[in-house]
């Protein structure tokens, strides 16, 4: 059995970014931006000690005390988080957005899915990976994502149509979990 079906568009930068925050081997994505974690970590610092003293004169000024005293004194704290977060998902979707503006990534892409793996072909490239070499399959409401070592495949939910879908989800879950020593 082997399911075939089209995508005319480019890859979704959103689903590719939701795959990417779930991936095995996400570790590899923090170690490669440590100098860009260096520049966050110097920012969030200003931030702190910026809303630190905003606080402060706020504190100072209005003769705040107690609760809200407390709550002014870990604003700083929860916007350098808020800041933090912020940083970390937009460099991994400014990440994928390029790789995804690529000519691989950027015409019509061909799926097949089978027994044996799993293919995407597109104008440019051709990837085929077999269910023993995939670390894991997920589903998610974006798409289908298959991973194996530090690559990312991904059947985006708009690809297959709806009828096969939780068929399509099925017969993945049982080939990769079959191919699985």
């Amino acid at each position: 059995m082997s399911y075939q079906f089209h995508s005319d568009g480019p890859m979704d930068t959103e689903a590719f970014t939701a795959a990417a925050f779930r991936q095995p081997q996400a570790a590899f994505l923090k170690r490669a931006y440590w100098p860009l974690h260096g520049w966050t970590l110097l920012v969030m610092v200003f931030i702190i000690f910026g809303c630190a003293a905003i606080s402060d004169f706020l504190i100072a000024t209005y003769s705040i005390s107690g609760t809200a005293a407390l709550l002014a004194g870990l604003l700083p704290f929860g916007l350098a988080f808020v800041a933090w977060i912020g940083f970390n998902r937009s460099l991994i979707k400014t990440m994928y957005r390029r790789m995804l503006d690529s000519p691989l990534y950027n015409g019509p892409i061909n799926y097949e899915v089978s027994e044996q793996g799993f293919t995407m072909r597109s104008d440019t490239a051709l990837w085929t990976v077999h269910w023993p070499a995939m670390d894991k399959v997920t589903r998610h409401p974006k798409g289908i994502f298959l991973y194996a070592g530090g690559f990312i495949y991904l059947i985006p939910n708009k690809v297959p149509p709806l009828d096969i879908y939780d068929t399509l989800w099925a017969d993945i879950k049982t080939w990769f979990e079959d191919a699985q020593p």
